[in-house]
């Protein structure tokens, strides 16, 4: 598969540079923010609403100001009934857990699109650590929505920044679940396409060339990449995968999602600074729900149990196949979240 990335201009074009670039001489600035005029954001928020309504649901969004990065982040609200916050994985497109969302029916969910993902502002992760960016962002959200205390949903990256929220403000998160190998989890499976995409020279070619999809053919091509059957690629909606190809060709992928890997890991493997380490795990006070599917490529169920035996108070699950279990079985994999919410409330 080949692409070419989108057109930027100005400083747009400067960070995406020093985003496949990286090295010294990179820019300092933080953050990108997002022209909500641009087309390709008009066209991405086209799509998702389509998506959201395939899925028969209603929304309301918010922007959210991250004083700490001089960022605003974009949240989207869902349901009714107790709070629950929703955080996603990859570059942080909030929207890929909508087949996942009907399923948490009695609960808001405040579903964040993460700095750099989705209709987020774009931000170059080399400028902060990456703890301080996802413990500012996630408690941003909190204090917009004065949520004190709430049960979080994440998933992958997005269980990295739950669990470095959860390290930072305990008394601020209920009961956490946990789908899919969360971002440096111990014993990740750290694959050579990943170390290679964490070279600063490479990163930028190999993000547009392989990452980005080309169209929605590529993003069914991408969920069986990540472990899941060809039954779950090519059966869900035309609808979500159109609102996550558009999700994933914004101005500032590649520079949010280049700079986020060089961050997180190098070419021997994760960086120890934002990597979860076991003693982390035992520092988490809330109780924690881990949902693995059978076939996720970061990290086997034996991975899954070894690591639920680190938290004070865990249950595992195998759900699903692939690294996102919901896409195979929303139905079992909110059953399970709903029960653990109400039984931990």
């Amino acid at each position: 598969m080949l692409r070419t990335g989108a057109a930027l201009t100005g400083t747009a074009a400067l960070g995406s540079v020093a985003g496949c670039l990286g090295g010294p001489g990179r820019s300092k600035q933080v953050a990108y923010p997002l022209d909500r005029d641009d087309p390709t954001v008009r066209a991405a928020r086209v799509a998702e609403k389509r998506a959201y309504e395939h899925y028969g649901l209603d929304f309301s969004e918010h922007l959210v100001g991250v004083p700490e990065l001089d960022l605003e982040i974009r949240v989207v609200e869902v349901g009714a009934g107790p709070p629950v916050v929703v955080i996603p994985g990859g570059i942080g497109e909030g929207m890929k857990w909508l087949p996942l969302l009907p399923e948490l029916e009695g609960y808001t969910a405040y579903v964040m699109d993460r700095p750099g993902g989705g209709l987020s502002d774009g931000i170059d992760h080399r400028t902060r650590p990456l703890r301080e960016i996802a413990a500012s962002s996630t408690k941003a959200l909190f204090d917009n929505f004065d949520l004190d205390e709430a049960p979080i949903v994440g998933s992958s990256m997005g269980g990295l920044w739950t669990l470095r929220f959860a390290l930072a403000h305990p008394e601020r998160v209920g009961p956490i679940a946990l789908l899919g190998t969360p971002a440096t989890f111990p014993g990740e499976n750290v694959d050579v396409p990943q170390r290679i995409a964490s070279l600063p020279m490479i990163s930028g070619v190999m993000f547009e060339n392989v990452v980005q999809p080309d169209n929605t053919a590529d993003v069914r091509e991408g969920w069986e990449r990540n472990g899941h059957p060809e039954e779950t690629a090519t059966g869900l909606p035309e609808a979500y995968a159109e609102a996550t190809y558009r999700m994933d060709n914004l101005p500032y992928f590649t520079l949010s999602w280049t700079s986020l890997i060089q961050s997180v890991m190098g070419f021997w493997g994760n960086r120890p600074g934002p990597s979860l380490q076991p003693k982390d795990l035992r520092e988490i006070r809330s109780p924690v729900l881990l949902l693995w599917g059978g076939n996720d490529p970061f990290g086997s169920i034996e991975t899954g149990r070894a690591g639920a035996e680190h938290f004070r108070d865990a249950e595992f699950h195998e759900a699903g196949v692939g690294h996102l279990p919901w896409l195979d079985a929303p139905e079992a994999c909110g059953e399970l979240v709903r029960g653990f919410l109400g039984e931990n409330a």
